[in-house]
């Protein structure tokens, strides 16, 4: 995996999930947004993997 693209709209889980990411995948870069809107904005052509837990 190169790139992870993580929307979160709660700052501190954010934050805890992309350091999570980061130590699971080394090297992996990690593009962070609030929310689906910014970031279908910002990465249009990525896949979206949807989690509503």
């Amino acid at each position: 995996m190169r790139r992870v693209v993580l929307v979160e709209d709660v700052a501190e889980t954010r934050a805890w999930l992309r350091d999570v990411i980061r130590e699971t995948f080394p090297g992996c870069e990690v593009d962070c947004a609030a929310t689906m809107a910014r970031g279908v904005r910002r990465w249009p052509r990525l896949a979206i993997c949807w989690s509503s837990t």
